[in-house]
């Protein structure tokens, strides 16, 4: 099982960085949009004019929320269908180039950004990184917590399966969990181990043989 992205909402980033602006697209926006230049290229020019955001840098300083980044794509979309006539995958493959290039940011400090805004942070870019490396060490002692957690779980066998390294060995430690949780009664057979009705048949087998 993979492990989950963490995810961040914009209002930590606003919060961590006052400099920051946040920014929600109405739906008129989108409405008056040109076909003539891609819908990020737009975008950034109206940060500029209207927000006066520094222009320096701003496709790598503008971070957009999950709703933000979708309703652009298929804005970008659009406009590209209606200019080139494209459809299928040489649509998306289009689509996805120009997203490349100039779409904003969807993750920050290895977090998916949630909400329908825009952030555009600062070009202090000291400040920025100082906040982005303040996340990821909090994700990483959240991680270290959480293996611990599982590792000291409640009983021998979830402990040996969060130390398994495949699946195979896992289910081999949850037979040595199992027998060593019931000793008196060994019903598992692992690692050359015999149930102990099947050892008393065995004996006395061998003792026919014996007396034959």
């Amino acid at each position: 099982m993979g492990v989950e992205m963490p995810s961040c909402h914009l209002k930590q980033i606003v919060t961590a960085i006052p400099m920051a602006h946040a920014v929600v697209l109405a739906e008129r926006w989108f409405k008056a949009l040109s076909d003539d230049v891609s819908v990020f290229t737009s975008l950034y020019r109206w940060l500029v004019e209207t927000r006066h955001v520094a222009p320096a840098g701003l496709h790598d300083r503008t971070y957009a929320g999950a709703g933000a980044a979708r309703r652009l794509l298929a804005a970008e979309r659009a406009r590209i269908a209606r200019r080139t006539k494209l459809r299928g995958a040489a649509l998306d493959r289009a689509v996805n180039l120009s997203d490349l290039n100039a779409g904003p940011q969807t993750l920050f400090a290895e977090r998916r950004l949630l909400d329908d805004a825009l952030v555009v942070v600062p070009d202090d870019d000291g400040e920025v990184q100082r906040v982005i490396r303040e996340m990821l060490q909090d994700d990483s002692v959240a991680q270290t917590r959480k293996a611990r957690s599982i590792a000291s779980g409640a009983d021998f066998g979830q402990w040996l399966a969060s130390n398994a390294p495949s699946a195979e060995k896992q289910a081999k430690t949850m037979e040595i969990a199992h027998v060593s949780g019931n000793r008196s009664s060994l019903t598992v057979c692992s690692g050359g181990n015999v149930p102990q009705h099947r050892t008393v048949a065995i004996r006395r087998f061998r003792g026919d043989l014996g007396r034959a």
